[in-house]
């Protein structure tokens, strides 16, 4: 959800669509598409249901597995690998995007996802997009990992409650120097 209000705060500030991608494993799970027109809401929700295997040479899988940021500034370059079937290539037609920019989430050394934002129009790319665009998804991943970090610890600290609860009466725990 708020990879969602993330992506719906990026459009149409930033691009006329935002993808948030993040990988699981080996496997690319979309978290979030968001256009900025309403009217092909139905074309998002079918899309989201297309996330690229991360072998593909797509813009997202490519961001993903080399950690570099990917400008598209032709999608009618995009490999046919991108597609998934008829539908797939039919919703992403339909939307019509002209240009895309993918940046990888990299928090720690390691990649935990991508920022993908489109343009309806044809975009020259200059230094100020494509650093506002990394700036993004470098803040975005180290609140993913913050949060993830948040969990971890509040989860430890609860099975750490649960021993001490259990310890008999009278056992006394005291703290290392």
């Amino acid at each position: 959800e708020a990879l969602r209000t993330l992506a719906e705060l990026a459009v149409p500030a930033v691009a006329d669509q935002c993808i948030v991608d993040l990988l699981h494993g080996s496997t690319i799970e979309r978290r979030a598409l968001v256009l900025a027109d309403p009217g092909l809401q139905d074309a998002a929700r079918l899309l989201e249901g297309f996330a690229p295997d991360i072998d593909s040479e797509t813009p997202i899988a490519v961001a993903i597995r080399t950690g570099t940021t990917q400008l598209t500034p032709h999608t009618e370059e995009l490999p046919d690998s991108a597609y998934h079937s008829p539908e797939h290539r039919q919703a992403v037609e339909r939307i019509g995007l002209r240009s895309m920019v993918t940046v990888p989430m990299i928090v720690r050394g390691r990649t935990i996802g991508a920022l993908t934002f489109g343009w309806r129009r044809p975009h020259a790319f200059g230094q100020d997009d494509i650093e506002l665009a990394a700036q993004l998804a470098r803040r975005v991943g180290l609140a993913l990992d913050n949060s993830a970090l948040y969990q971890e610890t509040h989860g430890e600290r609860e099975r750490l409650s649960a021993l001490v609860r259990q310890l008999p009466p009278g056992v006394l725990i005291a703290e290392a120097p």
